[in-house]
């Protein structure tokens, strides 16, 4: 007797493409393979700023830049959130 294949797990089953240009550019970077590389660089980055933010705040330097490069990755996670 044949059986079905089993489903393919979860994670390799993609949606169906949106309609509309601004969703479908957005699919497209979502489920590109490096989307989820370039997440996690941007998130070991940032680990590394604020290291170096605790570092530079405890001696009072360099507040003004750490506190810029801050807003950087808050607006880059924000885009990756809203994506």
């Amino acid at each position: 007797m044949l059986s079905n294949p089993p489903p393919p797990p979860p994670s390799e089953e993609k949606p169906p493409r949106p309609e509309g240009a601004f969703r479908g550019w957005c699919y497209n970077i979502c489920y590109h393979p490096q989307f989820s590389n370039a997440v996690m660089y941007v998130i070991v980055i940032n680990v590394f700023v604020m290291v170096l933010g605790a570092a530079l705040f405890s001696q009072g330097v360099g507040s003004q830049v750490i506190e810029s490069i801050d807003h950087v990755f808050t607006v880059i996670f924000i885009l990756e959130v809203t994506i």
